[in-house]
């Protein structure tokens, strides 16, 4: 198994992205624009980017569960559906370390809810900025082997559960990248993000990298809210 420390990125916190986040009653307010500036930079200002990626080969494959070297098992039917045609996992932790967090908390004990919620909305979308840059990192490797890279998946969508987060762990080491794991499967900083992706030859992978295969057949694909419906 290769263990990879991700190269430090610094998120962009796309404004577009923050908008259809916060949505509805919490929608940006007119004045909330140069306020939402300072933040950013705030935000930039208090992250500690850390990420790490452990490519484990893929031994067998069943209906419902993957295994991986090590007898690392992966289950579930949307997992399976990502890499039924891999020969690769590559697997991922990336975290904007504690900063953001402990601001957030700083300021809803301090009555700043309107911060709070904007900070809050920074730092997920900055650690989304750190996941995407994770997949660009997978599918430049892959295409440099001449393979292909699927998108990435994360547990806690369509039936993965987040008791798979321990085996995450157990492959790509956590701690590592300044990242704990709960006994509730909860991670430390909470602005965490986990995931898989497949790597394996293109003319094999075919269409089943760019159909999204984990999401094609999900009923909640209309509204889930995960990186696979971006």
């Amino acid at each position: 198994m290769r263990h990879v420390s991700l190269p430090a990125v610094s998120p962009v916190m796309d404004e577009s992205r923050i908008r259809a986040a916060l949505g509805g009653e919490l929608s940006l307010m007119p004045q909330d624009a140069a306020r939402l500036g300072h933040l950013r930079q705030r935000v930039q200002t208090l992250t500690a980017p850390a990420g790490r990626v452990a490519f484990a080969e893929i031994r067998r494959k069943a209906e419902d569960r993957i295994v991986l070297e090590d007898e690392a098992v992966l289950s579930g039917t949307g997992v399976h559906a990502l890499l039924r045609r891999a020969e690769t996992a590559a697997l991922f932790v990336v975290t904007l370390g504690p900063g953001p967090e402990e601001a957030i908390r700083a300021a809803t004990a301090a009555g700043q809810l309107r911060d709070a919620v904007l900070l809050d909305a920074l730092a997920s979308e900055a650690v989304e900025d750190l996941a995407r840059a994770a997949q660009r990192f997978v599918q430049e490797l892959a295409a440099r082997e001449g393979r292909a890279a699927t998108r990435r998946f994360s547990p806690g969508y369509c039936d993965w559960p987040l008791e798979a987060q321990r085996v995450l762990d157990g492959l790509v080491r956590f701690e590592d990248a300044g990242v704990i794991l709960h006994p509730s499967c909860i991670l430390e900083p909470e602005k965490t993000i986990t995931a898989v992706m497949g790597i394996g030859p293109v003319g094999s992978l075919g269409r089943t990298i760019s159909a999204r295969p984990a999401c094609a057949a999900c009923p909640r694909q209309a509204t889930c809210p995960g990186p696979e419906n971006e």
